[in-house]
């Protein structure tokens, strides 16, 4: 009887009885049922514990992620930086391969020009050196399409158009050609006047 009244007590008191054997879980669950405050904020500090945790681990890996973007990002940067320096290398190469080319055809034309000019007088010569002197024109033509501005161009296209306009202008095959030869001369002065404006405008400033 004192065993079956000190049962009773225990089971009013959530306690495991004595009376049978009780599973593990059983006795967990009756400690916790009789410390429910304590078990609740066990849980509560548990479940922060754990949310910290989680928490913290998210925050690592979006970190991670976003050094390895900003990696990847300064490499993709430093590759277009590359990339474009090269790109202008290139550009700069071949920008001085075009002004190296464009100087020697206006050097070339120049001697040209000059041994046409040495021609002048020469009897029998003319027919050679109007040959000359329009090949020369062409080129020269072609030159200023490509620099419009180029005042060395300007001034051997104007003297072309000069040399040649002395042939046609005293030329005995008719007035077409003398015609020709005076319309050359007046375009070689004009061009010549504007050169020599520009210069005095160029030094005034």
């Amino acid at each position: 009887v004192a065993d079956l009244g000190a049962d009773l007590d225990r089971y009013l008191q959530g306690k495991p009885v004595l009376a049978r054997a009780y599973r593990p879980w059983e006795r967990a669950w009756k400690f916790v049922y009789r410390n429910r405050t304590a078990a609740v904020a066990s849980v509560a500090v548990a479940a922060s514990l754990i949310t910290g945790i989680v928490l913290a681990a998210r925050s690592a890996r979006h970190a991670a992620q976003e050094q390895q973007k900003a990696a990847a990002d300064r490499q993709r940067a430093a590759i277009s930086a590359r990339q474009a320096e090269d790109q202008q290398q290139k550009a700069a190469t071949a920008r001085n391969m075009a002004d190296n080319r464009f100087q020697s055809e206006v050097d070339d034309l120049a001697h040209v020009l000059s041994d046409l000019q040495a021609m002048h007088g020469l009897p029998g010569n003319d027919a050679a050196r109007r040959g000359g002197l329009e090949k020369a024109l062409k080129s020269l033509e072609q030159l200023m399409k490509e620099a419009p501005g180029d005042q060395r161009v300007r001034f051997l296209h104007a003297n072309a158009w000069q040399q040649l306009g002395h042939i046609d202008s005293r030329d005995t095959g008719g007035p077409d050609n003398t015609k020709r030869g005076i319309e050359l001369l007046k375009k070689a002065k004009a061009e010549y006047e504007k050169l020599r404006s520009e210069e005095r405008r160029v030094g005034k400033e």
